[in-house]
């Protein structure tokens, strides 16, 4: 039996709850215990299931549509990735707030 998709909104919420957490450790690379058991720490990737290949990220995720696939070379992920400094995770989380459905 398949689970149901999680929906934009929840997708979202999960996601900024993720990088606000990362947010306050400056930068380190962590999540909180909600995002434990989603594909990639992340609502997005839960949602699209980033297992079926980056492909998915450029053609359904909201996230990846918007502000870049997030494992490409230079992408707003990538550059916090790199780091794990603050900055570049409020740049990853004002980014994921700004993303429509």
């Amino acid at each position: 039996m398949n689970k149901e998709q999680l929906s934009f909104k929840e997708a979202k919420r999960l996601s900024i709850l993720k990088w606000e957490h990362i947010v306050k450790a400056n930068g380190a690379h962590c999540f909180p215990l909600e995002c434990a058991n989603l594909v990639c720490h992340c609502g997005f990737c839960e949602r699209w299931d980033w297992n079926g290949g980056q492909e998915i990220c450029e053609t359904q995720c909201e996230l990846g549509m918007q502000i870049g696939v997030c494992c490409d070379d230079d992408s707003t992920y990538d550059k916090w990735n790199g780091d794990e400094c603050v900055e570049t995770a409020q740049a990853m989380l004002d980014a994921i707030k700004s993303v429509k459905e």
